[in-house]
């Protein structure tokens, strides 16, 4: 549920999203709501990258598998 809308942090939402990659622990500040399908979720207010992911997730494609 994060957009540009909610976001007001500091820098730019569009900066501050492509600092983010894929397995990188996040700290949000934000006001708890629920989606559309009812799933209990945070609407983020700020974005804070807390530790950033030093070995790349296997992609979703190729890692995982169904067993």
């Amino acid at each position: 549920m994060c957009n540009a809308n909610n976001f007001k942090g500091n820098r730019p939402f569009d900066e501050v999203v492509a600092t983010l990659r894929r397995g990188d622990i996040v700290g949000i500040v934000g006001k708890p709501g629920r989606t559309n399908t009812e799933e209990l979720s945070i609407a983020p207010g700020e974005i804070r990258l807390l530790s950033p992911c030093l070995h790349m997730l296997p992609d979703a494609h190729t890692g995982f598998k169904d067993r």
